[in-house]
């Protein structure tokens, strides 16, 4: 069942947290860090947003290339790719359209992408079909995070100038291996599950409309 899903993805990552201490960053040796590199270290409970783009306006338009399949032994598919972005009659939905290989009719994924939330965003890609998947917008990068029939995907898209970069990760949902869950030195190890990844697809399509 690769069928519609060769278009998106998920994988999930664990790790231990990294804390930063309040006051560590608020002492004198943060103010002298500033001073050296010329920046402002982010306090505690501020939010830096930068996004110089309107999305998903300014990514409309009709982009190609290829798609390189990929395993541990090598590329082993290329296939023509494209992506057509559009505006549809509402504005909270836009047309999004993924085309595989030179036959436009079978291989189109005719799906539409829906703003939910813009200030968190958060947006919904519907494939039309019940089956409708969040994506998640962090700085010029969109991601769905998804996993069917016991395969695990991640799929980004990133908007570099006037390409796109669509990549895919594929693996499993069950691990390969759980370690941890151990006290070593008096510190509570946390259980730590290991995911294989078996194959990306990854594409760089350039604007060509």
């Amino acid at each position: 069942m690769m069928y519609r899903f060769i278009a998106l993805g998920i994988i999930f990552f664990v790790a231990k947290p990294i804390i930063f201490s309040q006051t560590a960053i608020e002492n004198n040796t943060s103010s002298a860090l500033e001073s050296l590199i010329g920046t402002e270290i982010p306090r505690p409970n501020t939010v830096v947003v930068k996004r110089a783009e309107v999305f998903p306006q300014s990514w409309q338009g009709e982009y190609a290339g290829t798609l390189v399949i990929s395993k541990a032994q090598g590329v082993v598919q290329e296939i023509p790719m494209r992506m057509v972005i559009k505006p549809t009659d509402s504005a909270n939905i836009v047309a999004w359209n993924i085309i595989y290989g030179a036959d436009s009719i079978k291989g189109l994924r005719d799906y539409i992408l829906r703003t939910i939330d813009s200030k968190k965003g958060l947006y919904v890609l519907d494939e039309k079909n019940s089956i409708a998947m969040e994506s998640y917008l962090i700085g010029n990068k969109l991601y769905n995070n998804y996993a069917v029939e016991g395969n695990a995907l991640l799929t980004t898209t990133e908007k570099v100038g006037d390409s796109l970069i669509f990549e895919i990760i594929f693996g499993k949902e069950t691990p390969v291996s759980t370690t941890g869950g151990e006290k070593v030195k008096a510190e509570n190890i946390p259980l730590v599950k290991s995911f294989p990844v078996l194959l990306t697809q990854k594409a760089i399509l350039k604007r060509v409309k």
